[in-house]
């Protein structure tokens, strides 16, 4: 059986932190299967935390500040991936390739010029680790008409779909995203969308609360406070990013550090309390997920018999039981169940999409994206001599040129 190592990185959808994973993966293509060997995250500290948020502004214009922050990030992610390889008690020599995932500062899919800028340099990674990465997977599909999201559509349906149940993935991460996944169907038919608000919401509101030592409110403690401000959620409701034409896509941008002030300055004149702000951006979140499930017809189609969460937001008890009244009688699973560390899927799927490159496979999905076809996602940065040969006895087929348990010279 054709087996291969595959290290797995991204750059925080929250700013937070790199998280890696070291994946074991069988066979290839759409046929590919994973088994996760080991996670790891290192949190950025404050200074970077705060230049990132600096230069993730929308329309911020300062490039040199882009520029160290797009060398910051890729040594953080090489330091990352050193780190749990050691503490896997796994050489890097013996690891096929690097997806990285890196900080997406601006998206803009809509509009006369349609934008992508995602910064953690490649090629730190390779010069660090030794690996060839690959990197930078939305430009192709942005290229070819699409919005260049979501991309974990297809990843989404190799790492969780099953013949017997229509699965439901839903991704409390930086913004909430959902993947249905029907049984017994070709992965490309996965239908996906980013349905609104995540986690970025929740930690720029605290941040702009003054309440800092609690960065996101994880586990829903200040918002199971409050109660709802209707005049607040009804206008967070008519925000235009929710109500676009299919397809779409959206960045952290349109749901946190601006949104978060204005929502905070407006709570200060008319002396709403910050308990009661969290309730409502919670019962917004589940409100954006009702929404978007029922933009993608997932009511009409036919029942889903399960509910697999991923992200941050898993930890948010207050967030998950606004989620479970959506979805009565349906079993809700953390992903961890089905051997995907929740808070580690986007490490995974960078993983799951350094390999699709590799094996010459399709990753976007044209339905999904608006693309106007299938398009191979990502570029290569070549990692060290030995490695890189590794990579093209793999492109060329020569599978038996190397061995995934023989190391480097």
């Amino acid at each position: 059986m054709i087996k291969r190592l595959v290290m797995g990185l991204s750059c925080g959808a929250c700013l937070d932190g790199v998280q890696a994973a070291l994946v074991e993966v069988f066979d290839q293509g759409r046929e590919l299967r994973v088994m996760v060997r080991r996670t790891h995250a290192e949190a950025f500290g404050q200074e970077v935390r705060q230049l990132l948020h600096r230069v993730a502004q929308p329309r911020s214009a300062d490039t040199f500040q882009a520029a160290v922050a797009h060398r910051v990030i890729g040594e953080a992610a090489a330091h990352t991936a050193r780190q749990m390889a050691d503490r896997a008690g796994v050489s890097l020599g013996r690891v096929l390739c690097a997806g990285l995932l890196g900080l997406a500062a601006c998206h803009e899919s809509d509009g006369a010029v349609p934008t992508h800028l995602s910064l953690g340099a490649p090629a730190i990674v390779a010069e660090r680790t030794g690996l060839s990465t690959i990197h930078d997977f939305v430009w192709r599909d942005l290229a070819a008409h699409g919005h260049g999201a979501p991309l974990a559509a297809l990843v989404d349906a190799l790492l969780f779909q099953v013949p017997d149940e229509s699965r439901l993935i839903l991704h409390l991460s930086g913004l909430t995203q959902v993947s249905l996944l029907s049984a017994a169907s070709d992965p490309a038919n996965v239908r996906s969308l980013e349905c609104g608000p995540g986690m970025a919401l929740l930690e720029a509101l605290m941040h702009h609360l003054g309440r800092h030592q609690d960065r996101m409110d994880a586990i829903g403690h200040w918002a199971v406070q409050g109660k709802q401000i209707p005049e607040l959620l009804e206008r967070w409701q008519q925000h235009p990013m929710l109500h676009k034409k299919l397809p779409m896509s959206l960045h952290r941008q349109h749901f946190s550090d601006e949104l978060a002030k204005q929502t905070v300055a407006q709570a200060q004149q008319k002396s709403w309390k910050g308990e009661d702000v969290l309730c409502t951006a919670h019962h917004w979140l589940a409100w954006s997920l009702r929404h978007g499930l029922g933009r993608l017809g997932v009511h009409k189609g036919p029942p889903v018999h399960r509910v697999i969460l991923t992200g941050r937001g898993t930890r948010n008890g207050f967030l998950l039981r606004l989620i479970e009244e959506q979805f009565p009688g349906i079993p809700l699973d953390r992903s961890e169940q089905h051997g995907v560390p929740g808070e580690s899927h986007q490490a995974v799927t960078a993983a799951v999409l350094a390999c699709l490159f590799l094996d010459g496979e399709a990753a976007n999905v044209p339905s999904v994206t608006g693309a106007s076809g299938p398009r191979l996602l990502g570029s290569l940065t070549p990692g060290n001599r030995s490695n890189w040969g590794k990579c093209l006895a793999w492109l060329t087929g020569q599978f038996d040129l190397w061995d995934m348990d023989q190391e480097d010279d």
